[in-house]
């Protein structure tokens, strides 16, 4: 008996071994943190209680190798036991029984995996090997946790019903392609953008049978949409594209690009992935390899790494991004449908998510593209930006609510008729409330031929008027008002109000800005020193002045004396010898001119300019190139009747008709083609008055953004 016992140790040796491999396989992924490194590797697979995050996969994991491990021993031992009685060459016995034993060890563990997920589904995303993640298919009311919507898919993943193999004569068909937002992230699906934009276009296409296939998915980026047009417009025959992405310059530690793998790989992936085990292995690898798994840092030092740049990637890069953009109008070209893209709206109360997830390059690389004519694009930002609308999820940078998807499919339902793909009158009147000056005599005699022609209604406005006798009851009432004329310093005033407004053109010369001296002896400015000059403090004049006497080298108050003194005043001020100059501007500069007994010491030209909300421009996209026409044509009519259209001005302004006739000539629109770009010098005097601007009343300007929109609404003009 004391001599077997060694015999009986060595055959649970074994077993001891084996049962140390399970709790070490088991146990030692519980080690593994919950989530690395806080919440900054994007993608919905790095949730814990996901089997394909690096956190949750490496526990999946060891339970799936233990099993695998323990189905091996078992299926090894009993095969042998069965067979090794039975035949007499054993040499390629174990071979046989070992290789037969793994596979199928490996196809039950692939069946209880697969078996144990279909019942235990924690996460509604499955990677992928083209996408890095989809939506699982075949999902029947899938709580999300993240957003609170419960979520059904069809066969492709997709958050729509399945689309039938033909297509009916009556049959139009529409595919959205995005990420969370459009997906609908915390909405239910029947409120969603697709369904919206479903309902909105079925009624608007009587006797046809519309159905969206919404494909969107969170954390989806153009590098994916590309994928998806690709691969299922064959089969979907859409007659209607819409792209809705935000994620793409989100801050990540690789691209979408590097998360792929190669184009030779893609295809053996592709039979890979039909196992869910090897997607649990992989996942946990990859998630090893870059170092999640075994990222133990503080999340806030992650967080102050990756504002700073260091270490973090957009999840597509620029460059990327606007090819991406370029391939899918060449695809839309190719297959004949029509495709939109959408400027999805930013919630800018939540600053702190900004510098991580938006960068504006990106849409403005988007709506260049609408510009230039390359693609249509629904500005739905700027149209939220300008009306203050906040109908976002609460916290959340970029989700919209059950409305704000209403709003967004609206917006998209009419470009749609704009561009043709729905029937429609786009030529209903539109409503533009429409302010000028009557001081300003160019912008009295725009205004007084559209207030008393029928010009502005053939061009598809119903406008109602507004007159100014002074500057500072336009600017009372801008917040009322679509659009209006204004001149330089005022025009840079606007970009710091609301409603936001901006520059659509220039509508010529509105006269010359000066300095008038009290005497004909005055020549130089140099001559004024010691005295005091009469001007409108903050005004256009004001800034001109200061640099003038910058350029004499002469300041205020060391050298000469500033009064602040209405236009009103300049007049009686100079003859009763109150100052020894003023600075002015038309009519003034030339009613002065034309008494005599002054002189003129320098002056410039300055220049008329057109502005409008930015509100009222996205809520008629069309609206800038009617209200231009509409300018265009009172010039021409002014040309044509220019007695009876200066007798107008001389009755709104009380300006003599000597006055208003030279100003009319001065202008530059009484003769030669009327375009409405902005012109170099007005430009370089748009400039010098931001500068001054930010320099006497708003110092706390500190950065240029005001002057990059002025910039680009100048680029505009000329382009257009």
């Amino acid at each position: 008996m004391t001599a077997n016992k060694p015999h009986h140790r060595a055959e649970w040796r074994p077993l001891a071994a084996l049962f140390v491999v399970n709790v070490l396989l088991v146990g030692l992924p519980f080690l593994v943190p919950d989530n690395p490194g806080g919440d900054w590797y994007k993608g919905p697979l790095v949730d814990p209680v996901s089997p394909y995050s690096t956190a949750g996969g490496v526990r999946m994991l060891g339970a799936c190798l233990a099993a695998l491990l323990d189905l091996t021993a078992l299926f090894v031992f009993g095969g042998f036991a069965l067979l090794r009685n039975r035949l007499r060459d054993r040499r390629w016995l174990m071979p046989v029984i070992g290789l037969a034993a793994v596979g199928l060890a490996l196809t039950s563990v692939e069946l209880g995996l697969r078996a144990y997920l279909n019942a235990n589904v924690k996460t509604m995303f499955l990677p992928d090997p083209v996408l890095n993640w989809r939506l699982v298919p075949n999902l029947k009311d899938f709580h999300n946790t993240v957003g609170g919507e419960y979520v059904t898919t069809n066969s492709l993943g997709w958050r729509a019903p399945e689309p039938p193999p033909n297509r009916a004569a009556d049959e139009v068909r529409g595919l959205l392609l995005g990420d969370s937002s459009a997906y609908g992230l915390g909405v239910a699906e029947p409120e969603t953008m697709a369904r919206a934009l479903e309902r909105g276009l079925t009624a608007a296409m009587p006797g046809k049978r519309v159905t969206i296939y919404n494909a969107a998915c969170p954390g989806h980026t153009t590098h994916q949409g590309l994928k998806l047009l690709r691969e299922h417009t064959e089969r979907l025959q859409p007659d209607l594209v819409v792209i809705a992405y935000n994620n793409d310059p989100a801050l990540e530690f690789h691209t979408d690009r590097e998360r792929e793998a190669a184009g030779g790989a893609q295809g053996m992936q592709r039979l890979l992935y039909r196992s869910r085990l090897f997607i649990v292995l992989r996942q946990v690898l990859v998630g090893l390899w870059r170092g999640q798994a075994l990222d133990w840092e503080d999340p806030g030092e992650v967080h102050r790494r990756a504002v700073e740049g260091k270490r973090m990637k957009h999840r597509v890069p620029l460059d990327e991004y606007e090819d991406n953009l370029r391939r899918m109008i060449e695809f839309a070209r190719e297959k004949r449908f029509t495709l939109v893209f959408v400027r999805m709206p930013v919630n800018r109360e939540m600053e702190h998510f900004i510098p991580r997830f938006y960068d504006e390059r990106y849409p403005q690389a988007l709506l260049a593209l609408d510009r230039d004519g390359a693609a249509v694009v629904v500005d739905v930002d700027v149209r939220w930006e300008a009306d203050g609308v906040v109908d976002f999820l609460p916290g959340h940078l970029f989700h919209p609510n059950a409305v704000g998807h209403a709003l967004i499919a609206r917006d998209v339902l009419g470009r749609l008729r704009q561009v043709g793909f729905v029937a429609g009158d786009v030529r209903t009147a539109l409503p533009l409330r429409l302010g000028y000056s009557a001081i300003t005599p160019l912008h009295t005699l725009i205004g007084e031929v559209l207030r008393r022609t029928d010009i502005a209604r053939k061009h598809g406005l119903d406008a109602s008027f507004r007159v100014f006798e002074r500057g500072s009851d336009q600017a009372d009432a801008a917040p009322e008002l679509d659009g209006t004329f204004t001149t330089e310093l005022p025009a840079v005033l606007f970009l710091t109000a609301r409603p936001r407004w901006r520059i659509v053109g220039c509508t010529g010369g509105l006269g010359r800005i000066g300095l008038v001296a009290a005497t004909p002896d005055v020549k130089q400015i140099g001559q004024l020193r010691g005295g005091k000059i009469g001007v409108p403090f903050e005004s256009t004049p004001h800034a001109d002045l200061t640099r003038w006497l910058a350029a004499a080298g002469l300041s205020a108050p060391r050298d000469v004396a500033l009064v602040n003194l209405g236009m009103r005043d300049h007049r009686q001020a100079l003859a009763e010898r109150q100052v020894s100059a003023v600075a002015t501007w038309d009519p003034w500069l030339t009613a002065l001119a034309r008494e005599g007994g002054r002189s003129e010491v320098v002056s410039r030209p300055f220049y008329s300019l057109l502005v409008l909300t930015e509100s009222w421009l996205v809520r008629h996209p069309q609206g800038r190139e009617r209200y231009l026409a509409a300018v265009r044509d009172a010039l021409l009519y002014a040309r044509g009747h220019r007695e009876e259209v200066l007798g107008w001005v001389v009755e709104r302004s009380g300006l003599s008709e000597p006055v208003v006739a030279a100003l009319w000539e001065a202008s530059g629109r009484r003769t030669g083609e009327i375009d409405f770009a902005v012109p170099p010098e007005a430009e370089e005097s748009l400039a010098r008055m931001l500068a001054f601007f930010r320099q006497v009343s708003v110092p706390e300007i500190e950065n240029d953004e005001p002057w990059l929109r002025l910039r680009g609404q100048m680029e505009a003009t000329r382009r257009d």
